[in-house]
């Protein structure tokens, strides 16, 4: 196979060398604007079989913190911003302006030009951890925390015309949130969830038959629906399922003394199961079952029943 590349230099080489030729006979012949034809054709080539980019970003830190891609071919990217952020020909601002950081919720078509893009946030730190995609209909559901490092004062998120999502007290760090938006970039609904730590939502994935399967971490004990759950002085992980509409059906916990780390990830496998993987340090406990780290920090990759019980450690 001859790439691209190649064509364009052997052009390049062979005008050259006929342009030589023809000088000498004392013919002048212009060939610069084939040799750009020819170039300008192989880049653009080039550009449509390596697909298309997009970016977007403003003066400060932007984080890309997940995707998932929907069944036409267009992509809804998650992650944080701070200050302002521009995307395509329009921008936004952070709640809190300079130096506030907010997230932030796009689509892109499947040809790469940006769709929508909307962003949320209180006048503490915010974001957006991870999305998944609604098969049915193109909406998504996205996790993540708002009114980090507020402790002391009152702190609330808007989303849209929805209720707002306000602390248990002024003096919580922070708590988390989860919700879902249609695929014209709408919200659905939206629910908080915490204790008086900075809590924040870490994984989300849903089976495209109405279940959600949703992963955070907390501080201390934390109560998911009508779920309890025990916990330490460092993170811990909850690991839990709701329908689409936000209903929570179960939760269970992973606890460890020296806590989890926070990132990690959630998947379905062919049976309907839901899979979290993330890592832990020192030791790890998932129901009965202790996890024993060979040093630092390992992984944990749990699967779990579709009614909560753990079946592989």
């Amino acid at each position: 196979m001859i790439y691209r590349p190649t064509i364009l230099i052997c052009a390049m080489l062979i005008a050259s060398v006929a342009f030589s030729i023809d000088t000498e006979n004392g013919i002048e012949v212009d060939i610069e604007s084939d040799i750009l034809h020819t170039k300008d054709k192989v880049l653009t080539d080039a550009r449509e079989a390596a697909g298309w980019s997009l970016s977007a970003g403003g003066f400060e830190d932007e984080n890309l913190r997940g995707y998932d891609v929907a069944p036409d071919g267009s992509v809804f990217v998650v992650g944080t911003f701070t200050s302002s952020m521009m995307y395509g020909d329009s921008g936004m601002q952070a709640v809190g302006m300079q130096y506030d950081e907010d997230f932030f919720i796009g689509k892109i078509s499947s040809t790469g030009d940006w769709e929508w893009m909307i962003s949320g946030g209180s006048e503490g730190a915010d974001n957006a951890n991870d999305i998944s995609v609604d098969p049915r209909d193109g909406s998504a559901y996205v996790t993540g925390a708002y009114c980090l490092g507020t402790a002391g004062n009152s702190c609330s998120m808007q989303l849209g015309s929805l209720a707002e999502l306000g602390k248990n007290s002024d003096e919580d760090e922070g708590n988390g949130w989860i919700g879902r938006i249609s695929s014209d970039g709408s919200w659905q609904w939206a629910k908080r969830f915490g204790t008086n730590m900075d809590d924040q939502g870490l994984s989300v994935v849903n089976d495209g038959n109405g279940t959600v399967y949703h992963s955070g971490l907390y501080i201390n004990m934390i109560t998911i629906g009508s779920d309890s759950l025990p916990g330490t002085d460092a993170y811990s992980i909850f690991m839990a399922k709701m329908d689409d509409s936000g209903a929570w059906e179960w939760a269970k916990a992973g606890v460890g003394p020296a806590g989890i780390e926070p990132f990690g990830g959630a998947c379905i496998d062919s049976q309907g199961q839901p899979w979290f993987a993330g890592t832990f340090t020192e030791n790890a406990m998932f129901d009965q079952s202790i996890l024993m780290s060979l040093g630092a920090a390992d992984a944990y990759l749990v699967r779990m029943n579709t009614t909560g019980e753990f079946d592989v450690l």
